[in-house]
């Protein structure tokens, strides 16, 4: 692939869904970077299960690491917010699945991040 761009996934709240989409993926060539969870020992199992080479403790830690660009974000829709805004704050991308975000404002203060230059 001559224009292919690599970009390292990371994928917060290893649950069933995280699993589909680690699977898609990893099936398409892409893979996943890491895993962050609010229990380490959920990711650390669910980094076993798919052959992920990074673990984060927690979402924070994982966005410190300067290597990750892109967020999947498949916690529950009560935290995305939280998560989304967190994300964008530390440059990365996000793909958040289900209800993107409960309450419109925090969308419209999510979306409004990268317009800012966040």
């Amino acid at each position: 692939m001559e224009n292919f761009i690599h970009y390292n996934r990371e994928i917060v709240g290893p649950g069933w869904i995280a699993h589909d989409m680690a699977n898609a993926l990893i099936q398409e060539d892409v893979g996943v970077y890491g895993v962050a969870s609010g229990h380490y020992s959920s990711a650390k199992k669910f980094s076993e299960e798919c052959s992920i080479k990074h673990v984060y403790e927690n979402y924070q830690a994982m966005f410190k690491d300067g290597n990750i660009d892109i967020v999947y974000n498949a916690t529950p829709h009560n935290s995305h917010y939280e998560i989304m805004k967190d994300a964008l704050l530390h440059n990365k991308h996000v793909f958040s699945e289900k209800a993107i975000i409960i309450n419109s404002d925090e969308l419209e203060e999510c979306v409004e991040l990268p317009k800012k230059g966040i």
